[in-house]
């Protein structure tokens, strides 16, 4: 049965009841409330994402979305894609791609070999809905094994090899010196400006870790070209950016000299305090937990608590997410966790991947 047919979404009118415990069933729930409260129930939805429930088509199609991820429906899968609406953050999406990776790593690959097939497939589930903590390697595998081979983008080789050696270094992994090399000659290839933030700000990111400012000159130089860049982005697009630049000098203990360049620090608390209510998605997170460690390292003063809110829009690093709630846990209260987390949490860095957090370890002795 297409589920197309079956929420009908031409014209978004409600199925029947029986109709909708008859799909449901057949893809192993008791009923279709069973489906609903076993994959609605997990997104605890504030009053402005209810009202984008209600009024948004997305919802339905999402739903319908995650019947066909759960039967491999692969024709249901691609024309379901087609029928998403934009909306500002695209919430149905994340949603959808935080759902994807709920599967048994087997068939989270099946479903990523089925949406490298299709433009918006890609597009959606490769290109803006990453997957920075690359459980098991599998997105990493599939970038090669799928996207490389479907995509005809000429970014799409870049962007597989930046992520990748990208994912090695922050899991204490040696890189392999070609893929180095052809991100450099892939980099000169392709001006900055046809890249798209996402994988302009991975090529800032990647290229402060492999070459390192030396100097205060180079420093400068470096800032100079980070604002300059940052300057011409939205606030979310720069926030991706922003993190991503903190990420790099984090793992090269080096976050207390990058935010003692007054202009950078002044630009990235902007960026921090225009969204200190809703710190909700990961970049502004690693934003807010670099500035706290900062602070907390120079023990300046200040009125900021550090806080984490349900990550509505977690763009699939519950893993990162964890460690920084930990970390602003161990920094903020430590009476409560005190020294094992001191002691454990460089373990915990490692086994999850996020190794650029050890340079915020030393905010922990003051």
């Amino acid at each position: 049965m297409d589920l197309l047919t079956v929420f009908n979404l031409s014209s978004f009118s409600r199925p029947l009841q029986s109709t909708l415990d008859v799909v449901a069933k057949f893809c192993g729930f008791l009923n279709f409330d069973h489906y609903v409260d076993t994959f609605e129930k997990s997104h605890e939805l504030n009053s402005f994402n209810l009202q984008l429930l209600v009024n948004s088509g997305n919802a339905k199609i999402e739903s319908a979305l995650r019947l066909a991820f759960q039967t491999l429906d692969q024709s249901s899968i691609h024309q379901l894609i087609e029928h998403f609406e934009e909306d500002p953050f695209n919430l149905w999406l994340q949603n959808s791609a935080g759902f994807l990776y709920s599967f048994e790593p087997s068939k989270r690959l099946k479903l990523l070999d089925i949406l490298a097939h299709s433009n918006l497939g890609r597009k959606y589930f490769y290109d803006y809905y990453v997957n920075e903590n690359d459980p098991d390697g599998s997105f990493s595998f599939a970038l090669e094994a799928f996207y490389l081979k479907n995509s005809s983008d000429k970014n799409a080789e870049l962007f597989t090899l930046v992520f990748q050696t990208i994912q090695q270094i922050y899991k204490g992994a040696s890189c392999n010196p070609k893929s180095i090399n052809r991100i450099k000659a892939l980099k000169y290839e392709n001006p900055i400006d046809e890249l798209g933030f996402h994988l302009a700000s991975r090529l800032k990111e990647i290229d402060i870790l492999i070459n390192q400012p030396k100097n205060n000159a180079e420093f400068l130089k470096l800032i100079d070209s980070i604002l300059l860049e940052a300057h011409k982005l939205s606030l979310f697009e720069k926030t991706w950016y922003f993190a991503r630049i903190l990420r790099a000098f984090s793992f090269l203990h080096e976050i207390n000299k990058i935010l003692d360049f007054d202009e950078f620090r002044i630009e990235l608390e902007k960026c921090f305090f225009y969204q200190a209510n809703a710190i909700n998605y990961p970049p502004a997170m690693i934003i807010q937990t670099c500035l706290h460690a900062y602070w907390a390292n120079k023990r300046i003063e200040h009125e900021h608590f550090f806080v984490m809110h349900h990550p509505l829009m977690a763009q699939n690093e519950e893993n990162s997410i964890k460690v920084m709630e930990a970390f602003g846990i161990a920094l903020y209260d430590k009476t409560l966790i005190g020294k094992s987390i001191k002691r454990n949490l460089p373990l915990v860095l490692k086994s999850n991947g996020v190794l650029w957090m050890n340079g915020l370890l030393p905010a922990f002795n003051n």
